[in-house]
């Protein structure tokens, strides 16, 4: 309070107590705004974390797509794979058939062919027998060439065999 003097008076106890009460709300107002903004600074903190968190939550998510989808590219690729394997044992089992049905046929050619080569050549060394027991002295050449080359139908008959054998 002011004197008419202009100088102050002292307070009286009723006067210094709204004054106090004024500081104390003034000092209560003030810690309650540090304490807001401290709680404010650890939320925005906490916000941050967060966020730090779901970005690295949304990498692993992408590049688990991204594994994802090279799995299933991987997958496919086999698949086709599969397919051209079958398509692969497909033909070769056809080629082996086919493979086996000519071998078949040739086998076949050869035991005829070895059959028929040695039916005619009991006829043949027959006649020769029976041309130098009764005309000795006639046809001597001709009958050596014809013995040249029975032995050398012989020796070829005899051999398709073992030619035979060998292409095995």
């Amino acid at each position: 309070m002011v004197k008419k003097d202009g100088t102050r008076a002292a307070r009286t106890p009723r006067e210094l107590d709204p004054v106090r009460r004024g500081r104390a709300l003034v000092i209560a107002h003030r810690n309650a705004l540090a304490a807001r903004e401290s709680t404010i600074r650890e939320q925005a903190v906490a916000c941050r974390k967060r966020e730090q968190e779901d970005r690295a939550q949304y990498q692993l998510l992408d590049q688990l797509r991204a594994v994802n989808e090279q799995l299933l590219l991987a997958t496919i690729r086999a698949d086709e794979l599969d397919e051209e394997n079958a398509a692969s044992r497909s033909v070769i089992d056809d080629q082996t058939a086919d493979r086996q049905s000519r071998k078949r046929a040739k086998d076949e050619f050869l035991a005829m062919l070895v059959y028929e080569l040695s039916d005619q050549r009991a006829p043949i060394v027959s006649a020769l027998a029976l041309m130098a027991e009764h005309e000795p002295a006639v046809h001597v050449r001709e009958r050596a060439v014809i013995e040249l080359q029975l032995r050398y139908l012989i020796d070829v008959v005899s051999g398709l065999p073992a030619i035979h054998d060998e292409g095995n």
